[in-house]
């Protein structure tokens, strides 16, 4: 979690101070595979009904949230839209459009932080216990999209 969360941090600060725009910094191959593997161990091992790590669930959505705004805030960059513009846009066309080889970790992160959700749905209850309204708010919108 805190490989993929860091990910994300290190999208949202390069696009903070626009090093994005000026090439300073792009996303090395490596690193997203990597977080890859780490996002797929992660479910793996809080899906497990054996295991102790249910208490790691908040870390994963945290991490995995923030990694999901560093994507996109990265592509946004990439696309030349300001980050303070409040124009409306579909993240997954955004990405496609300008780092696709994105993509697939972006499709992970959806469809493992909703098989999370859905999964353990019955051990969480409600979702207050997470540490912000912004994170509530973006697991309740992964259990109602469609799909996976």
């Amino acid at each position: 979690c805190t490989y993929f969360g860091g990910l994300g941090e290190a999208l949202i600060l390069s696009t903070a101070e626009d090093h994005i725009i000026r090439g300073e910094w792009l996303v090395p191959p490596g690193s997203v595979f990597l977080a890859e593997c780490a996002v797929e161990g992660a479910v793996f091992y809080l899906t497990n009904k054996k295991t102790h790590l249910a208490t790691l669930i908040s870390t994963f959505l945290n991490s995995s949230h923030r990694l999901e705004t560093g994507l996109i805030k990265y592509a946004r960059g990439l696309g030349g839209i300001k980050q303070s513009s409040t124009e409306q846009f579909d993240a997954m066309r955004l990405l496609q459009t300008n780092c696709p080889e994105l993509v697939p970790l972006f499709s992970l992160i959806n469809s493992s932080t909703k098989s999370l959700l859905e999964n353990t749905s019955n051990d969480l209850g409600r979702l207050d216990f997470l540490d912000s309204f912004e994170l509530q708010h973006w697991c309740r919108e992964k259990l109602a999209s469609p799909g996976r």
